[in-house]
């Protein structure tokens, strides 16, 4: 992906979740989402992703056309940062499982 249509579509995504996110005051449940739930008024109960997680920075998820669209340095076959040691970021999807758990990533 050239990295000028990245920048926009990253801006666009990072904007559109923040527009949701200040939309309601309630917690978002979208149908069999097991990412998270709340859990008796005390709080969010938080899943380890283990099928996407990896050592590498990953964050930013966001919802996408039924599974998740998230940035991650995992990709160690190209370029490294000299600074971090980590790859240059990237955009990779992940689908849900029927638990709503995210599977394998592949690049967006």
């Amino acid at each position: 992906m050239d990295i000028r249509i990245a920048w926009p579509l990253l801006a666009a995504l990072l904007l559109a979740t923040l527009a949701s996110a200040q939309q309601s005051g309630s917690p978002k449940r979208l149908g069999k989402d097991k990412l998270y739930e709340k859990s008796g008024g005390k709080g969010i109960l938080v899943v380890n992703a283990g099928g996407i997680n990896t050592p590498s920075l990953d964050f930013s998820p966001t919802w996408y056309q039924g599974g998740l669209v998230f940035i991650s340095s995992r990709d160690k076959a190209g370029l490294l940062d000299e600074k971090t040691g980590e790859g240059f970021f990237r955009m990779y999807f992940t689908r849900l499982d029927p638990n709503g758990m995210p599977v394998k990533a592949e690049d967006f």
